[in-house]
């Protein structure tokens, strides 16, 4: 990140297209992480890495929803590991393709009913980090929060 020790990791969101990788190197006797563009990436755009986390527990994989958007998008922030893992690949892949799994999260949210917040949805957002009225969160219906 060019700061000089000890300076903060950057932030880099979770996409399955990224456009950037991470990679751990030995520099001076140290390990240390570096960045890498894997594409030209215009100005403003958003850095982002492949999390590249796995599971072997399908209810944790299912949980991990990525909301990447993009066309490679594998539906989860973990890859399934073990003997369930191909069978369960395929069934997301084959039944559930990205706008599917959007349309089935939105209507688990409530969003086209207008549901309102329950404490439940408080808690989750604020074990994300997220402040429902705060910040970038400001104004959203409760539709767009619980999503």
């Amino acid at each position: 990140d060019g700061m000089p020790p000890p300076n903060s990791p950057p932030r880099l969101c979770h996409s399955c297209d990224p456009n950037v990788r991470v990679q751990v190197r030995a520099v001076e006797g140290r390990y240390k992480l570096m960045m890498f563009t894997t594409r030209p990436i215009a100005e403003g755009e958003e850095l982002t890495y492949d999390y590249c986390s796995t599971t072997d527990n399908a209810a944790e994989a299912e949980a991990a929803v990525c909301l990447c958007g993009t066309e490679k998008c594998h539906g989860s922030m973990l890859s399934l590991t073990g003997n369930a893992a191909p069978i369960f690949q395929e069934v997301m892949h084959a039944e559930l393709q990205l706008c599917d799994r959007h349309a089935m999260l939105l209507e688990a949210c409530g969003a086209e009913k207008g549901a309102a917040l329950s404490e439940r949805d408080r808690e989750a957002l604020a074990l994300a980090g997220l402040r429902p009225g705060a910040g970038i969160l400001t104004g959203l219906p409760a539709g767009a929060l619980k999503y």
